[in-house]
């Protein structure tokens, strides 16, 4: 830790980074590089990067409550003869547990792999720019016709292997998943809603394995008051970023994120060339 540094602020600035960068078509992982490297933060470890995302977890069940609930007993009525029949929230249900096992499977497989060789600030510079490029031509071409009752089994499957791409940091999951949604001519404002509902079985299972596979080799600790600051944090940004986005969508398109995108790329190549 650096002599001008402070825990508890940093963890305060990681866990507002975390829940906007979650949700913003952005990517979190580039936003998390960039800030300890910037001011030479020491890393906390791994069980305070799974506080942080456990904070947006948070944050998805408090915004979204209302329509959990439809969702779960939509899903347990799905088990009966006929079951999916005229049951739009057991549909959507199977939906999202549908969009969630590419990205588990590939995290499972590929994870490791992924955290050792394209963790570069110079790949996940790349990422920005070119995924960035990608989301600026589906939200100019998508159809934008699309709504949530729309979605298909095919929808559902194809937007998960876009999600399980995410897993390289610089995609962004959010931005992905999006990106997805408007090339298959669904609204923005629906690719958004659809990109956070699936968002929640994958933070919780990723937040479950990572957590597993601390228990099993001991590395659980954290600090105590800055863990407990990142998941607060990170869930009370989560949920206006949310919020913000879902009302920001319905009038406005991509153009700034993807600007940001770009310059943030652009800043962190020239970190990685000239550092």
């Amino acid at each position: 830790m650096t002599a001008m540094s402070n825990p508890i602020i940093e963890a305060i600035i990681l866990g507002i980074i975390q829940g906007a960068a979650e949700f913003l078509p952005v990517s979190s992982s580039a936003h998390l590089v960039i800030f300890p490297l910037v001011f030479h933060w020491e890393y906390f470890g791994k069980a305070f990067d799974v506080a942080a995302h456990v904070g947006t977890l948070i944050a998805l069940l408090v915004y979204f409550r209302g329509e959990l609930g439809g969702l779960a007993s939509g899903f347990f009525k799905s088990f009966r003869l006929g079951g999916l029949k005229e049951n739009p929230e057991g549909k959507l249900a199977w939906f999202m547990i549908v969009s969630t096992v590419p990205a588990a499977i590939f995290g499972v497989l590929m994870g490791g792999w992924i955290e050792d060789h394209m963790s570069t600030v110079s790949s996940i510079a790349a990422m920005l720019i070119l995924f960035g490029i990608i989301l600026f031509a589906a939200d100019r071409f998508g159809s934008k016709k699309r709504e949530l009752k729309d979605v298909s089994w095919a929808d559902s499957l194809l937007i998960g292997l876009a999600q399980a791409l995410a897993l390289i940091p610089g995609v962004s999951r959010s931005g992905i998943t999006m990106t997805y949604a408007l090339l298959s001519g669904f609204t923005r404002e629906t690719a958004a809603r659809y990109s956070f509902l699936i968002s929640i079985p994958v933070i919780a299972a990723a937040a479950l394995y990572e957590g597993g596979k601390m228990a099993v080799s001991g590395e659980v600790s954290c600090p105590l008051v800055p863990t407990l600051i990142v998941i607060i944090t990170s869930a009370l940004t989560g949920y206006a970023v949310v919020a913000f986005l879902l009302k920001y969508l319905r009038k406005h398109g991509f153009d700034a994120f993807v600007i940001y995108r770009l310059i943030l790329g652009a800043f962190l190549l020239y970190l990685a060339f000239h550092a």
